[in-house]
């Protein structure tokens, strides 16, 4: 099980944390440039970052030795309280881009 936590945590590490660091300062490629405002990339990244920490929440506390009870009660709330705000960052992101293109290819 211990073998299957740190697995987890270098994928995370290695594939979200990258790309969440990288859309935060700016960084997207051509493609979503093009689509989205330069804001909404860093909203995106924001909330690729929050989700990393929900994701290391579990194995850090696993693997910190904390006892069972101690553990369920620090993943109880925090963690479906951080996905909850990662999916609202990108769903209100996702909205910006839509209204923008819509107010863009309204005729004045």
């Amino acid at each position: 099980m211990t073998l299957c936590l740190w697995c987890w945590i270098a994928l995370c590490t290695m594939t979200a944390l990258p790309f969440g660091i990288a859309a935060l300062s700016g960084w997207a490629p051509q493609r979503t440039r093009r689509r989205s405002s330069q804001a909404c990339t860093r909203v995106r990244g924001l909330s690729l970052l929050i989700l990393y920490v929900a994701a290391m929440l579990h194995p850090v506390l696993r693997l910190s030795e904390a006892s069972p009870e101690d553990a369920d009660f620090l993943l109880s709330a925090p963690v479906p309280a951080l996905i909850f705000l990662a999916l609202g960052l990108q769903g209100g992101a996702g909205l910006h881009d839509w209204f923008s293109r819509r107010q863009a290819a309204r005729p004045h």
